[in-house]
């Protein structure tokens, strides 16, 4: 009887475990691309609908997410160093605190994106679209964001020396106390773009018109 009742609580752990474990996966990992990368094979979501999804801390480095759906999902301490988002449709995207190093997010729509804090050294934004987003703190040296469309944007306290931001617009943006020294800023478009406290030595400014910014 005794050996009996041990065989049925270990199959009600057993149970319970899987049971759990279903239950995690179908919350926000349900996708097989996820599983298949937990098994050793590299993720591919590109195209796909992450409308929503949490990613949270999760290690989606080198994957491909070109072109897919990321509105409102959570990226948010996650390592995404190597990735390809080009193209994505991220309005609202969370990737705070998140790891981009050498990411590529050409032609990517991240407006009222938040990547507060996050490391987008080397990291690729050109032609992307990240009006009203917030990049408050984030490590962007060496990043390049040509012709990428900043109006309205949040990007203080920010690191990004030796940055390519030529040509870009940045009407309304807010640079306050960002270091740029050495960044490209020529041919940019930033009237009324708050300059307060940013560190602009040796920065590229040739036919950048800064009309109205405000710099102290």
């Amino acid at each position: 009887a005794l050996l009996i009742e041990a065989q049925a609580r270990v199959a009600d752990a057993t149970t319970a475990r899987d049971t759990a474990r279903q239950a995690w996966e179908d919350a926000s990992h349900d996708l097989l691309e996820f599983v298949r990368w937990r098994e050793g094979v590299a993720i591919d979501f590109a195209g796909q609908d992450l409308t929503g999804r949490s990613f949270v801390a999760d290690d989606l480095s080198s994957a491909d997410l070109s072109d897919a759906a990321i509105e409102g999902a959570d990226f948010s301490r996650a390592n995404l160093d190597g990735a390809t988002l080009a193209g994505v449709q991220g309005s609202g995207a969370e990737f705070v605190g998140a790891s981009l190093g050498s990411a590529s997010f050409i032609r990517a729509d991240l407006e009222r994106a938040d990547l507060t804090g996050a490391n987008l050294a080397a990291a690729t934004f050109q032609r992307a679209r990240l009006s009203s987003a917030t990049l408050d703190r984030v490590s962007a040296t060496g990043a390049s964001f040509r012709r990428a469309t900043l109006t309205s944007t949040h990007i203080d306290s920010a690191d990004l020396r030796g940055a390519d931001l030529s040509r870009t617009r940045l009407e309304f943006a807010s640079l306050v106390g960002t270091r740029l020294a050495g960044a490209d800023l020529r041919r940019a478009r930033g009237a009324s773009t708050n300059l307060s406290r940013a560190l602009l030595g040796d920065a590229r400014l040739g036919r950048a018109d800064l009309r109205d910014a405000e710099a102290s």
